[in-house]
């Protein structure tokens, strides 16, 4: 939760192969890139499903640069142990071919929400609802705090899994984004 950080130059082509080790069919769905669409992962652009047990061979060719994820595209329907739900998700980053930015360290967090169920609310709408929500792979106040030396620059990129978590936890991490800050700690 997520798998490691992966790294790909901008316009540089890739080939991914992905094994579907589940007992449905399954699919990958790659943020934010500009890729034909039956390399996108979307069946409903046109991306064939991966049968259980099968093999998909993905090649693209990245761009635009910048922090992004990837996840399962499979049709959850009421079934809240399946799809991006289950966590099947991982980041990835493209790394610009130019000016790649001036700074000490960089952050990449990526939040998530646990144990979806269906809730009903007045307007008739089935929003999932969630227990738990993790930063990376630890919940919030169980990881050690990201430093940030004074005098020293630091460039941080967060993504969210759904919505919610952006929503109900963005307001904590604004103290995270700083350029050339003071000390500054976090977890």
């Amino acid at each position: 939760m997520p798998g490691p950080l992966l790294r790909w130059p901008e316009g540089k082509p890739i080939t991914i192969d992905v094994l579907n080790g589940t007992a449905i069919p399954e699919i990958v769905h790659w943020h934010g890139l500009w890729i034909p669409s039956d390399m996108d992962g979307a069946a409903e652009e046109g991306s064939p499903m991966i049968v259980p047990g099968g093999k998909r061979r993905y090649r693209f060719t990245p761009r635009p640069s910048g922090f992004r994820w990837c996840h399962t595209h499979s049709f959850a329907g009421h079934d809240l142990k399946r799809g991006t739900y289950s966590g099947q998700f991982g980041c990835f980053y493209v790394e610009p071919k130019e000016d790649r930015g001036a700074y000490d360290q960089e952050l990449f967090l990526t939040l998530h929400d646990w144990n979806a169920s269906m809730g009903g609310g007045s307007d008739a709408s089935m929003d999932a609802f969630y227990d738990y929500a993790t930063i990376n792979d630890r919940m919030l106040g169980f990881a050690d705090p990201v430093k940030v030396q004074e005098g020293r620059s630091s460039t941080d990129t967060v993504t969210s899994t759904t919505g919610r978590s952006i929503k109900n936890l963005f307001r904590r991490l604004t103290r995270l984004r700083c350029r050339k800050a003071s000390a500054t700690a976090w977890s």
